[in-house]
């Protein structure tokens, strides 16, 4: 399948920096499926959005939005947009947002499909099964609309245990040259996913109580395989001066 993430930036107009969520999900779609990114790093209005996917983007199958809250305004208008013009486009929205408000989300009528948690698996076993025209209708973590009060709503699936086994990310599908991540001279990484405190003015202690407590919350990338893949990154990008790590 022909997979393109959306991915609306908060860094826009310093040409957008690197996301590992999107960047971890295309390295395992990318197990038997084709992936791109519009990265919005500029305030595109609906028939803007419209153009460039229409010129760029059109021969997609899946188009998989990422969203926090602060996009999801600019998401719920590309979504519509996209199902006015390509009914039988399927669209999917991950992220903090729909995980977190799973219901407003699905609600929108340009979103077909949602997905709650951590999405590597999750939108593999769809673009598998929709590859295969399998019943898509049992998938953990998503949520499935059927029809404008019909919604199929799967439990989320344990926690991905052990972050070695994931795929180095897909760093390829972002324009690193134009990013302020180049412009900075700079690496991004996470060694880690999960947060044990319990802040107020983040997200993490939602997401806790979201997830599964088959497995730990907090997991971290052995030494050996985060070692192994900022040594892959500086082969590729050999003018980085800085390595930054985002843990939560």
């Amino acid at each position: 399948m022909k997979i393109v993430f959306v991915y609306f930036d908060s860094m826009r107009g310093a040409g957008g920096k690197y996301y590992e969520g999107l960047a971890s999900i295309s390295a395992v779609l990318k197990q038997g499926h084709s992936t791109r990114l519009f990265h919005i790093t500029d305030n595109l209005t609906g028939p803007q959005f419209l153009e460039i996917f229409q010129n760029q983007y059109a021969d997609t199958d899946l188009v998989a939005f990422s969203s926090t809250t602060n996009a999801f305004y600019y998401i719920a208008t590309y979504a519509q947009q996209i199902k006015k013009h390509y009914p039988q486009m399927i669209t999917i929205c991950g992220g903090v947002h729909p995980t977190l408000h799973p219901d407003e989300v699905i609600s929108e009528p340009g979103i077909d499909i949602i997905c709650l948690g951590e999405g590597e698996y999750p939108l593999l076993d769809l673009c598998d099964r929709l590859e295969s025209g399998s019943d898509i209708s049992s998938i953990p973590n998503l949520w499935i609309k059927k029809n404008s009060v019909n919604i199929i709503k799967n439990p989320v699936r344990s926690l991905i245990e052990s972050l070695d086994l994931l795929p180095f990310p897909d760093r390829d599908i972002f324009d690193y040259q134009s990013s302020m991540d180049s412009k900075l001279h700079r690496l991004v990484f996470m060694g880690s996913r999960g947060c044990p405190f319990q802040c107020a003015h983040c997200c993490n202690h939602a997401l806790k109580k979201i997830a599964p407590r088959s497995t730990p919350y907090v997991r971290f990338k052995s030494p050996d395989r985060l070692i192994a893949e900022i040594k892959d990154c500086r082969a590729k990008y050999p003018d980085v001066q800085t390595i930054c790590f985002h843990d939560d």
